[in-house]
Parts: C-alpha cells; structure tokens; sequence
C-alpha cells in the first residue's frame, strides 16, 4: 500500500479512491455528464487503454493499421 492510501486509511478505514468515485457515480442522479467521468477514471485502472496508430508513406497511402493495447491494467 502507498503511504497515501495509509494515511486516507487512517482519516477512513477500508478507504480507497476507486471505491469511492464509484460511490459518487452511483449518487449522482441525472448528472450523466459526472457519472460518465468517473466511469472513465475506474475504467483506466481496469482496463488497458487501446490506441490506434498509423503507418502512412509520403504521400499518404496507409501502409499499416495498428490497434495496441497501451499498459498493463491487471496490477
């Protein structure tokens, strides 16, 4: 554990900032914009990002079309 959570830990016990922006994604009601949010901040931490690239010569013909998957979200 980092000495951060420690200390949130100590302010809260069994604290942990996943948990508790998915508690405010539950409470806030007909704001989808705030639930959208804190949807997308859990997820970065679940999942891995994808990113797409593209290979393209100088007079851009696309060589090559890559989908990655960036990080590694099962730590």
């Amino acid at each position: 554990m980092s000495r951060i959570l420690d200390m949130l830990q100590a302010e809260e016990e069994n604290y942990h900032p996943l948990v508790a922006i998915h508690r405010i994604s539950r409470r806030c009601g007909e704001d989808l914009r705030l639930e959208l949010d804190c949807h997308r901040t859990i997820a970065k931490y679940v999942e891995a990002e994808r990113k797409s690239i593209d290979v393209k010569t100088e007079d851009g013909a696309e060589l090559v079309h890559l989908k990655i998957n960036v990080g590694d979200a099962s730590g």
